[in-house]
């Protein structure tokens, strides 16, 4: 069977059937099940890239596509492409803490660790902070948290996070392996578990107003694969220090995408002017901080608008060279293989302070 689509699809609103693959992870499996494809032609590709050049042309049902009703259509998908097996829960703690538990070897999504150099590089350059510190997010096992320190003067300026609390402790010892002999006395970065969506997990772990870059490997795919994220209102941030803390119990809550709240919530940890550097399969991954967006955050909700504090300032197409020269020594029978696109995004902080609503109280 042919392989169809572009790179360019993933997670772009141009067609409705690939419109609702924003995380065509949870649907992979059921896909290649539902239309009879066998996976291993496409196994030079990442994870989630084999999923965008599956033909789904063949799933009938014509989908919409909207922030509020994603989980809908997936669940949609579910009923229909996936029978047997349910996808991975990306939202789920359990579910990462087994899946490094299981095996702790270097796993890297999408690009070799020294991808984002050149974009690391020059945000280091222009921010005026001495030592500026990066939080890199969602480090998992990646051997990125080390090439990090090639970056820094101080390890100490590099700050890993992850939701799982095996993968820190794995990078601990790793880190302990590779540059701490016997008498040895070498600083470590830090490391931290923390909740992305959650903003008391990450005060726990961060300072506020702290970092001067933000490093994300695909830590935003896995993110917008989570469930919608019930936070109270109005939302304990907002962009006025006066603005009280709704005390009621009683008080509303509502549903907003995962990826508008982590969003919000890294604001709070990031200095004005600072880089947020994420490398995405998605060619539409921040579409929301678009002003012109619609049903990003429900009508008449207390949530800061993301797009009030971060703003793209570069995307950048970068083409998978690895896969390519993986294809040459393959031997099957597969005669064009897709072109393998990556994205690099370069979001910005605004300089719109953001607070903790009632702690003038």
């Amino acid at each position: 069977m042919a392989v169809g689509g572009d790179a360019r699809c993933l997670g772009s609103p141009q067609t409705d059937e690939m419109k609702i693959f924003r995380c065509p992870e949870k649907a992979r499996a059921g896909a290649y099940n539902y239309l009879g494809i066998v996976p291993s032609s496409l196994s030079h590709l990442s994870f989630p890239q084999q999923a965008a050049y599956t033909n789904l042309a063949h799933i009938h049902t014509r989908f919409k596509c909207g922030f509020q009703d994603r989980s809908r259509h997936i669940n949609h998908v579910r009923s229909v492409a996936m029978p047997s097996k349910q996808p991975p829960s990306f939202g789920s703690q359990a579910y990462w803490n087994d899946r490094f538990a299981s095996n702790t070897d270097p796993f890297e999504w999408l690009e070799a660790p020294n991808a984002l150099d050149p974009h690391i590089a020059d945000s280091l350059k222009a921010t005026l902070t001495p030592q500026p510190e990066l939080l890199h997010i969602g480090c998992g096992t990646s051997l990125l948290s080390y090439h990090l320190r090639s970056h820094v003067d101080n390890p100490m300026q590099i700050h890993n996070l992850d939701y799982s609390d095996v993968a820190i402790e794995v990078g601990k010892i790793r880190e302990q392996e590779i540059y701490q002999g016997p008498k040895a006395n070498v600083a470590c970065m830090r490391w931290d578990a923390a909740d992305l969506l959650d903003y008391k997990s990450l005060m726990r772990a961060c300072k506020r107003a702290t970092y001067s870059v933000i490093v994300d490997k695909s830590t935003s795919d896995s993110i917008a694969c989570a469930d919608d994220v019930l936070v109270p209102l109005p939302y304990p941030l907002a962009v006025r220090s006066y603005d009280s803390l709704d005390l009621d119990s009683t008080k509303s809550s509502e549903r907003v995408h995962p990826l508008v709240v982590m969003t919000v919530n890294l604001a709070l940890m990031t200095k004005p002017g600072a880089r947020w550097i994420a490398l995405s399969y998605s060619n539409d991954r921040f579409y929301f901080l678009d002003s012109s967006a619609m049903d990003v955050i429900p009508q008449g909700v207390a949530f800061p608008h993301p797009g009030d504090l971060w703003h793209i300032v570069e995307k950048r197409e970068i083409e998978n060279v690895e896969g390519h020269v993986q294809n040459e020594k393959r031997d099957d029978a597969v005669t064009h293989r897709p072109k393998v696109c990556n994205f690099v995004y370069i979001l910005e902080r605004t300089h719109l302070p953001l607070f903790v609503r009632g702690e003038h109280v």
